[in-house]
């Protein structure tokens, strides 16, 4: 999601609260309305699943990068070998050849789509693993310390109880 739609959806969020908090009545008010807050952005890059999912994702993309490397030099081997041939090759074998390096470089490209894609759909999966573990830790530090709201931290322009470190802590321990 784009640092613009979050702030847009982070307002919209306030707001609504805002409101709710503003329907509860004096009652409510005139209680001790724990507020938190929490910096997603910090959680989420020091969460040992996060490292450990950017480490396994660059692990694969290295591999996939090194077969393309390997599948490049063996086209180029082909093209060169068919250059210095070509002057005593005849017509239907050099054909043969061009079709031959058509296919492998086909090929090719259709590998690269698919490892992009391939990789793209594990990060998404991986990322929304961490958020739903993000979120569960969220509520169970919510629950257990009494807070009424927690928010996201650019939703919240005064006030509030900084949780980030409790959570954070509560993530790692958990794995």
């Amino acid at each position: 999601m784009g640092k613009r739609v979050r702030r847009v959806v982070a307002v919209a969020v306030a707001g609504i609260t805002a409101a709710m908090l503003g329907n509860a009545g004096l009652a409510r008010a005139e209680q001790n309305l724990r507020v938190g807050y929490v910096d997603v952005k910090k959680v989420f890059e020091e969460y040992k699943a996060t490292k450990d999912s950017r480490v396994t994702l660059e692990k694969e993309k290295k591999e996939k990068e090194g077969k393309v490397v390997a599948w490049r030099t063996k086209i180029e081997k082909m093209v060169k070998d068919m250059e210095s041939q070509q002057s005593v090759m005849k017509p239907e074998k050099k054909k043969e050849k061009q079709d031959e390096i058509m296919r492998e470089q086909e090929q090719l490209q259709q590998f690269v789509d698919a490892s992009l894609g391939e990789l793209l759909k594990k990060e998404k999966v991986l990322t929304e693993n961490i958020v739903g573990d993000i979120r569960a830790v969220v509520k169970d530090i919510s629950i257990a310390e009494n807070f009424d709201y927690v928010f996201v931290n650019d939703a919240l322009f005064y006030g509030g109880e900084n949780i980030t470190e409790k959570v954070i802590t509560a993530l790692n321990k958990k794995k």
